[in-house]
């Protein structure tokens, strides 16, 4: 996930996922990574 410093970027629906990226580093506030875990049931 990423926080970015605008409400919108202006990328079209159909733009591929690296000029997504290029777009986005702009206006990146801050990222973070989730992980999830889990255990078997005992």
């Amino acid at each position: 996930m990423q926080a970015l410093d605008v409400e919108t970027i202006g990328v079209p629906a159909d733009a591929t996922p690296a000029f997504l990226g290029f777009t986005m580093s702009g206006h990146s506030l801050g990222w973070a990574v989730l992980t999830t875990t889990a255990e078997p049931p005992a």
